[in-house]
């Protein structure tokens, strides 16, 4: 994951830009530091030459049999707060 200006570039090419823990905390600290810098828009976009966005939740992370899934959103919920 890339920052520069106003822009915050995912780049997980492997995980086809899953959003797992690792993910979402850097989404989050880039923009709170875009906020530190009073950046007043923000693009959100995926590396030059990747065919996705994002994979969506990184399912590596979802809970096996008998696991809490809370912990599994947490860091889509702190992306979404």
């Amino acid at each position: 994951m890339t920052f520069r200006g106003g822009t915050i570039t995912l780049d997980d090419q492997h995980k086809r830009n899953a959003i797992g823990a690792r993910m979402a905390n850097g989404i989050v600290a880039g923009l709170g530091g875009l906020r530190a810098q009073d950046v007043r828009v923000i693009v959100l976009r995926a590396a030059p030459g990747m065919d996705v966005w994002s994979a969506g939740q990184d399912i590596d992370e979802l809970p096996r049999a008998g696991g809490t899934r809370s912990a599994a959103m947490a860091p889509l919920e702190r992306l979404s707060g």
